[in-house]
């Protein structure tokens, strides 16, 4: 299994996460069962840019803090997979501010919504309770691995 995120950081916000990002994506790739070759595309975005996406794409006008796009895309090659899971759109600076509000540090809250996106790219949807609460506990349990706690 190889892992590999295609990180870009358009924002003015320093980012200090990529190495814990890092470790929950191999958490999420192994608790999900997935093999061979997982990618996919973390972007760090103005709340600019974070707002026109979210109309283009969501017909919603307002500032995210994160948007994921699953793609779904698998490639065989030779006797490798290599699946492309899809485009995690974050919003930095919004991130913060929600911290500061839900009185949770930064690292707790970049790690839940970036583990939280990963769910999405597979898919995953908080539609209901249930899902909510299924999507929820998945997320927690990444967390509590990495002792991420509130």
């Amino acid at each position: 299994m190889k892992i590999l995120i295609n990180f870009e950081n358009q924002s003015k916000v320093k980012f200090k996460f990529l190495k814990l990002f890092k470790k929950i994506f191999e958490i999420f790739v192994k608790n999900e069962n997935l093999q061979g070759e997982i990618n996919l595309d973390l972007m760090l975005i103005s709340e600019k840019k974070a707002q026109k996406l979210a109309l283009k794409f969501k017909n919603k006008d307002y500032v995210p803090d994160v948007l994921s796009f699953p793609s779904g895309l698998k490639i065989q090659e030779n006797n490798l997979q290599i699946h492309f899971l899809g485009e995690i759109f974050m919003t930095p600076s919004k991130i913060q501010k929600q911290a500061k509000d839900y009185n949770h540090t930064q690292k707790r809250e970049f790690s839940y919504l970036f583990a939280h996106s990963l769910y999405h790219l597979l898919g995953l949807d908080h539609d209901n309770d249930e899902n909510n609460k299924f999507m929820h506990e998945k997320v927690e349990n990444i967390l509590k691995n990495l002792e991420i706690f509130r």
